[in-house]
């Protein structure tokens, strides 16, 4: 009787220690046209008071979620420091051949 009890006991313990260990879920990243190493233009909304827009070239480095690192575009310039975009403040995306 005390080795039933003992296996069961053995079971379910594995079993609790299983699901508390596995990862959290996390959402699906957006589908995004494009992906590390290819070229963009990224054209962001403005946050100054002239209503213009900034407009530059970006090679994907990295992405995470809605967040995409660019890397220098030219391969003899150094990257100073990493820059993360959002995705969400881009008005328009346009992939450049390679």
């Amino acid at each position: 009787m005390l080795n039933r009890w003992s296996a069961l006991m053995l079971v379910a313990g594995a079993a609790i220690g299983y699901a508390f260990a596995a990862p959290a879920a996390r959402a699906q990243s957006e589908n995004v046209p494009f992906g590390i190493g290819d070229r963009l233009t990224l054209r962001l909304e403005a946050y100054a008071e002239d209503g213009g827009s900034r407009t530059f070239a970006c090679t994907v480095g990295a992405m995470q979620g809605t967040w995409v690192r660019c890397d220098s575009t030219d391969p003899f310039r150094p990257q100073q420091a990493e820059t993360w975009y959002s995705l969400r403040s881009v008005l328009q995306i346009r992939k450049t051949p390679r």
